[in-house]
């Protein structure tokens, strides 16, 4: 469920980022404002991935703790 909620905003973001560009280039919007809104789009993309990437890093962590957890109680109980 998290992982889908991850994507769901992640895919968000990508289309958010698509929408400013092709709204943009159809307004014919002037280069400083696309360059801008490009870079706001591309630090809450690279905001968004640093999270998902500490979650993942967090969960490693959890499993590793928890299959040791299991490793050591197996040795103790043979």
């Amino acid at each position: 469920m998290e992982n889908e909620r991850s994507n769901l905003l992640l895919g968000f973001l990508l289309g958010a980022a698509a929408g400013a560009i092709a709204g943009f280039l159809m307004a014919g919007g002037r280069k400083e404002d696309l360059t801008e809104g490009l870079k706001t789009a591309a630090e809450n993309i690279k905001d968004e991935l640093g999270k998902q990437f500490q979650k993942g890093e967090e969960l490693i962590d959890e499993l590793t703790r928890r299959t040791g957890d299991l490793f050591d109680e197996t040795r103790q109980q043979s």
